[in-house]
């Protein structure tokens, strides 16, 4: 078992920017920076930004429960509540489809140039007073006949019959496949 990985002051920074660089390059290379692809994806219309953020999904699931096994992450976590995380899901899904970006896909383009997701990364910055007023009204009435959700047992072994990790690495497979074989690597330039 290694210690976990704390970082501070100036290498902290650093690695940050490092990260976020790789993963900036990521994005644009995979052509997730772009508004039409991502609009183009949740139309089902471009195979080749959903293979890429199902398998960034399947990867960080591997990548996350190796590192956290071998000690080198510590988990912290909240307790979840069921329609709390359904109404924020679909709050999210909104502002998506509104937007066409991400943050992350958003400052990405930003960094390829694409000055029109400023507009997208100044509306996301108006809405956090809006979020936060409303996040006040919901903790008294939403969490109060909201059910908790428990916390998932945490197993040892990734091929595990109780590990949930297991399973969703499963199921992005097969995902990625059935993308691959009926949606395809259509990807849609940017005009």
């Amino acid at each position: 078992m290694i210690e976990p990985v704390v970082l501070s002051g100036t290498p902290r920074l650093v690695a940050a920017l490092l990260i976020g660089i790789l993963i900036g390059m990521t994005l644009v290379k995979a052509g997730l920076a772009s508004r039409r692809a991502i609009l183009g994806a949740l139309q089902l219309k471009n195979g080749n930004a959903i293979n890429t953020m199902l398998a960034a999904l399947l990867i960080g699931i591997v990548l996350f429960f190796a590192a956290r096994n071998s000690g080198a992450v510590e988990v912290h976590t909240h307790t979840g509540y069921f329609w709390a995380s359904i109404l924020g899901g679909a709050l999210c899904g909104v502002g998506l489809l509104f937007a066409g970006m991400t943050p992350l896909t958003a400052i990405a383009a930003l960094g390829s140039g694409k000055l029109q997701s400023l507009l997208v990364l100044a509306g996301m910055a108006l809405a956090l007073p809006v979020v936060g007023s409303v996040s006040d009204a919901l903790s008294k009435t939403l969490y109060r006949w909201d059910m908790a959700l428990n916390d998932p047992p945490e197993p040892e072994l990734f091929f595990a019959v109780d590990n949930p990790a297991l399973y969703l690495a499963g199921v992005l497979i097969v995902l990625i496949v059935l993308v691959h074989f009926t949606i395809g690597d259509k990807p849609q330039e940017e005009k």
